[in-house]
This record gives structure tokens, sequence and C-alpha cells, in this order.
């Protein structure tokens, strides 16, 4: 209820062993986007035929991860939990060790909706996971990266541990505005202001407390040269430039790498929608299964694997404000 809350970056305070425990340490996860989560990319129109983004993508993901022995956080689309062969893919990630978040219940545009509709596809995809996986997520990702105060303020209600809505990447904020605008004209829609109620300073990650001994965790989405570093700018840009970025990022710090179903898609699922957003542009892989492979090779070649779920307990543990 209380709105006011204090935001500290904490990957100096040493005093707290903080810094420690996020050295060399690389953290992975998933955004569960199904392909009707893309259809601004697509004609109005667009007929979504999809036994692959959980039958065959989310599978393929758990093979790499598996092959390197990666743990990961899949934020999880609530509702699509109510598709018996999605739930049981779903179950399938819960059984191999790898943590669930919350992607909200129906993934909307939330920064179309009202307030109190925001705080319910939060609430409500809270309450599927727990009743069909049987797990409590403790993280937190909004559609298009949005979270405001009040959501902030819900996740700490629910016992979240942390949030990873946030990113400041200057050329993808621009770039995001700009495909807003074209897709709303192309369309016939809305734009999405895609606005933050919240300003954070630097690479992070950052710590909120809301006093009573309540505080979160955030961690933002990376960035370097002004574009976030994850999957999907590495499917569609030269190979150099995900050396590049990861070098910019340090080999001391903390890695946190976000992916989607789509980075692996399928030969079947690209002949029936050959308009999906990753097979466009002349940097396109041919072999994207293969290129996952040898990023994630590199990135876990000299780092320690761990959760974000496991990084904001031990965080939480050791921070004192």
């Amino acid at each position: 209820k209380n709105m006011d809350f204090i935001i500290k970056p904490i990957i100096k305070r040493n005093r707290f062993g903080i810094s420690e425990c996020l050295r060399r340490t690389i953290s992975f996860s998933v955004d569960c986007d199904a392909l009707v989560d893309y259809l601004n990319f697509a004609t109005l129109g667009t007929h979504i035929d999809d036994p692959h983004t959980y039958g065959e993508m989310c599978l393929e993901l758990l093979a790499l991860f598996d092959k390197h022995n990666i743990k990961a956080t899949f934020f999880c689309i609530a509702d699509r939990l109510e598709n018996e062969e999605t739930l049981q893919v779903f179950k399938s990630i819960v059984s191999k060790g790898h943590a669930i978040g919350n992607h909200t219940y129906s993934h909307p545009d939330i920064a179309a909706l009202d307030e109190d509709s925001h705080l319910e596809e939060i609430e409500k995809a809270h309450e599927k996971i727990v009743k069909a996986l049987g797990v409590r997520p403790r993280g937190y990702r909004g559609p298009a990266y949005y979270i405001s105060t009040f959501g902030l303020c819900k996740l700490v209600e629910l016992g979240y541990h942390y949030d990873s809505s946030v990113y400041n990447a200057l050329l993808t904020r621009v770039g995001v505005k700009v495909f807003s605008r074209f897709c709303s004209r192309f369309q016939g829609k809305r734009a999405s202001g895609l606005a933050r109620k919240i300003k954070y300073v630097g690479p992070g990650p950052y710590a909120m407390d809301f006093g009573n001994g309540l505080r979160l965790l955030e961690w933002p989405i990376p960035s370097a040269f002004g574009l976030n570093y994850y999957g999907t700018l590495h499917c569609v840009l030269p190979i150099w430039f995900f050396f590049l970025q990861t070098w910019l990022l340090g080999y001391e710090n903390h890695l946190h790498y976000e992916l989607h179903p789509i980075e692996v898609v399928s030969g079947s699922c690209a002949k029936n929608h050959p308009w999906i957003p990753t097979l466009q542009g002349p940097f396109c892989k041919k072999n994207l299964a293969r290129w996952l492979d040898r990023r994630l090779a590199y990135m876990t070649g000299k780092r320690k694997v761990v959760t974000l779920e496991e990084l904001s307990a031990e965080c939480l543990h050791l921070l004192h404000f």
C-alpha cells in the first residue's frame, strides 16, 4: 500500500559480499512467448497454427540446456497451461530442475491496460502457475518489459524475490517506439507507449526497500553499444556483434542472458509461418539452434551458471540497508 520505496544499486556493496557472489556468474531466462505473441510482425488476419512453440522449440531449448548443464528460468504465460500438451511441457521443465517465472496471465499490452487490470494479470498468473505446476514463482518479467510502481508492490505482496522487466538500452528504446508507431499505423492499432514510471541509473542490479523488511531485486536486461544484450538481437545481427557485446560487458561481472523459443525456430514452423521475424534480414543464421549452441558454450566456458532465483535469494540474504 505504501508506494514510497528506496532504490539502490547493489553491485558495489562489497561489505555484504554481494559483489563476490555475482562474480563470474551467468543466468539464463526464457520468455515463453508463442507465435501468437508476434502477430505485430504479420499482416492482419494471419492464421496461426502453432504446435511449434512448446512442442518443438521449448523442447529444443531444454535439450541445449541439458547439453551445457544449464538451469534456467522459464517465464510462463499462465493461460497457456490450460492446453494439456503445453502443460506437460512445463511439467517437464519443472522436473528437470528449471525455475518458473511469471510472465502475466495472457501476455497483453500492459501499457494499454489500466492499473487494476495490470495487477490482475500478475496475480491471476501467479495463482494459475501454483495450481497447475505446484511451484511458487519468485520472479516476474512483464510483456514488452513493462513494469510500474504498483506492479512492483504487487510482486512484494505475493512474496516475489525479483523483477526483470527493466532495460536502459537507448537505441533499443528508440527502436521499440518507432516499431510500435509503425505497427499501429500498419495494423490500425493504438501504439503502446511502453512508458515506465520508475527511473533506474546505471547497469544494476538494484535493490528496492519497501520498509518493514520487504525487499525486491531488479535484474535489468544488460546492454552494450546502446542495445539490449539478448538472444533475439543476436539472431539477426552479425555473429561478431555477440562476441563484442559479451566482451564489453566484462568477464568478471554477472551476465544475464534472455532467450525466446522463436530463436531456435524449427524448419516446419518457418515453412508454415514465413513472416517470423528472426528469419528476416541479411545476417540471419541458417541454423539458429547451432548458433545458440555455440553461444551457450562460449558463455558458460568460464562462468558459474546460477538461476536468477538462486542469486536473488543469496543477495537478499546478504543485503542490509
